[in-house]
């Protein structure tokens, strides 16, 4: 198993000067479906498909609850789901007033065992084009990379 890459082209202008970047991209695979996903996980398990997708579901709907009640939520060996708001600042607190509150947002913090669960992973250069941003660009090989230490994320 490795994830796979591919070289993204990005232009930065600072004033009148123009560079190109180079960047890695993740290529995905096929998406994983919510009933895939459930399946994988009745069959680990002696609970059934409908049992995973109900407690999935219900899971969502009691995080979501809990959030708009300013918890956070810890999902074990997952992550810790936590409510956050942004807002403009005001020069006094006099006149701040709730309409410099922008939208709330979820953010979600994973685990030290969850996060660091690709370190070590093999990487891998698809044979695809190089992204551009207007999509154009030439082959590249495909190569395979074992890193020794950090690999993001």
């Amino acid at each position: 198993m490795a994830l796979q890459y591919k070289i993204r082209e990005q232009k930065t202008k600072f004033g009148s000067t123009e560079r190109v970047y180079y960047y890695a991209q993740t290529v995905l695979g096929q998406k994983v479906t919510f009933d895939e996903l459930c399946e994988e996980l009745a069959d680990g398990s002696t609970v059934g498909v409908a049992d995973v997708k109900a407690v999935v579901n219900r899971l969502a709907t009691v995080i979501s609850r809990n959030l708009k009640r300013s918890c956070a939520v810890d999902c074990g060996d997952l992550g810790t789901f936590r409510p956050s708001i942004r807002s403009k600042a005001s020069e006094t607190a006099e006149d701040f007033d709730v309409s410099l509150i922008k939208h709330p947002a979820v953010i979600f913090t994973p685990k030290p065992k969850f996060k660091t669960s690709l370190h070590g992973t093999q990487l891998r250069a698809v044979k695809s084009k190089y992204v551009t941003d207007s999509g154009e660009g030439s082959e590249t090989e495909e190569e395979e990379y074992e890193p020794s230490g950090h690999t993001g994320l």
